[in-house]
């Protein structure tokens, strides 16, 4: 895991690498310009023929841009630097660099950014207080108007922690971020307006493990999770999957749901179905055991079954409750006496927040070892926040909920999706792409959580693993069939090639 920084993180950790002696905040600024300058030179095409204006702010940003600037003329690069005042070209860095004066204009409103196959923003970084106007707005605005935009350590004018715009913001193709990556590079507009996000290493005294409290999963924690069925496995060792799922006009979330756990390799699931419904459900799920019920041809299950239901349900290792449940207060009477009595592990998605919403359960009464993944709607609902107040700042949001949990694992789905862990850490998955944006993607979802919880998984790898290999499925439909057109179950035939891509050559 890559540990992700707040602006008050990474001050902290500067001020730290500083006070220890090793570097001073001069070096830090030098290794800053020198890294990104080596990056640059690096991996752009046909460099020595390309021109590149550095935006140097008035900060520490604006220090790291004029120590690239430096090292791409060094390296022979045709820079160009831009120094926001007459009085810039009287800082310390600048004199200590010997910045020849015939590559530094200072800005005024006929610079033609546009003209400049490369432009560098060094204007804000984590720096930025307030919403941008005047100067800057402009200065911004001419930014964007290049073809290729490099931004160091995050595109000004997104805010560090939430990835808000403070009124207009530069939309970079590329963010060499310094040390560790920021929450703003994967939050809200800063997703779209970061690009590539490249970490560099400067120097950077290490984090103790106690000091991470979100991080970013990289296919390696995935991998090193991962592990083989025993040779001597059998369908009831890999496995024992009950269902509580499906309704009139909603079969289909319980049998994505069901499909989706045995791509995982789950063992062996039964699906607990209103009677009025099973022939649906067998025909579209040919693997599934089903378990119909009586519903006098309700199309929903109902807490008449109730006894029924429990005696049956005790045969799972895991129950996966709420794809495709009827919110009718009789079936959501039902889901919240069933969640009440079960207490192995639990996938709750979907309906199956009904209970908890309308207080007829408590989060404190689902299993210790219970995943909840609601997006963006049904987080809002379960812990009654505003849409605004959630989506202007995510984490935070995530907080405020952690002691409620209680070491139960929460998923909230969305761009990125983030994981709040048993011990209250958030992992950032930004596997993902708009292509799962469709109807039915979280019942697969719910599927691989509960196929790999069944599997012996504890609820934190289980969620890791399952927002990987599920994010993994659609880029690999993107890759064989172009960026449109998926469907749910498109997704669950290619979980075996995700399962393989973990197993094969970086």
């Amino acid at each position: 895991m890559i540990p992700i920084l707040s602006e008050s993180e990474a001050r902290r950790l500067d001020e730290r690498t500083i006070k220890s002696g090793r570097l001073s905040g001069a070096d830090l600024m030098e290794n800053a310009g020198l890294q990104s300058a080596r990056y640059f030179a690096d991996t752009v095409q046909d460099v020595f023929s390309k021109t590149v204006l550095i935006v140097a702010g008035k900060g520490n940003n604006g220090g790291d841009g004029i120590v690239m600037h430096h090292y791409l003329l060094q390296f022979g690069i045709n820079s160009t630097m831009l120094l926001l005042s007459e009085s810039e070209q009287e800082r310390k860095v600048v004199k200590s660099h010997e910045i020849p004066e015939d590559t530094v204009i200072i800005y005024n409103e006929t610079v033609e950014f546009r003209t400049f196959d490369w432009v560098v923003d060094a204007v804000f970084g984590i720096g930025l207080k307030r919403d941008i106007e005047g100067m800057y707005e402009i200065l911004i605005h001419k930014i964007n108007s290049a073809a290729n935009v490099i931004s160091l350590d995050i595109p000004s004018g997104i805010y560090t922690d939430t990835g808000t715009i403070g009124n207009c913001a530069v939309r970079a193709k590329l963010t060499l971020t310094m040390g560790y990556p920021k929450p703003g590079l994967f939050l809200n507009d800063g997703l779209s307006y970061a690009g590539e996000v490249v970490t560099l290493d400067i120097g950077f005294d290490d984090l103790d493990k106690d000091e991470v409290i979100r991080d970013l999963i990289t296919i390696g924690d995935i991998r090193s999770r991962l592990k083989p069925h025993p040779v001597q496995a059998h369908k009831y060792s890999r496995g024992k999957i009950i269902t509580l799922a499906g309704s009139k006009g909603m079969t289909g979330a319980a049998v994505l749901a069901c499909r989706s756990a045995y791509r995982s390799g789950c063992g062996i699931i039964r699906s607990i179905v209103p009677g009025s419904l099973n022939s649906a459900f067998e025909s579209a799920s040919t693997e599934t055991i089903t378990i119909p019920v009586e519903d006098n041809h309700a199309g929903y299950l109902s807490d008449d079954a109730q006894d029924e239901i429990i005696r049956e349900l005790g045969w799972g290792d895991v129950l996966i409750c709420g794809p495709g449940l009827s919110t009718v207060p009789e079936s959501a009477a039902l889901t919240g006496a069933i969640l009440r009595s079960w207490q192995k592990p639990l996938v709750l998605d979907a309906s199956g927040f009904e209970p908890l919403i309308n207080d007829s359960i408590a989060i404190s009464e689902l299993p210790q070892k219970s995943i909840l993944s609601p997006h963006l709607h049904e987080f809002c609902r379960l812990f009654d926040k505003k849409k605004e107040t959630v989506m202007a700042d995510p984490l935070g949001a995530l907080e405020s909920v952690s002691a409620l949990l209680q070491g139960r694992v929460l998923i909230l789905k969305g761009a990125p999706t983030l994981i709040l862990t048993a011990s209250g850490l958030i992992h950032f998955m930004t596997q993902g792409n708009p292509i799962l944006a469709t109807a039915g993607s979280g019942d697969v979802l719910s599927g691989l959580l509960g196929g790999l919880l069944a599997q012996g998984y504890s609820i934190d790898d289980t969620a890791m693993i399952a927002t990987w290999l599920h994010a993994e499925a659609g880029n690999l439909f993107i890759r064989d069939r172009g960026p449109k057109g998926l469907v749910a179950s498109d997704l669950i035939t290619y979980i075996p090639e995700a399962y393989a891509a973990l197993t094969s050559a970086p």
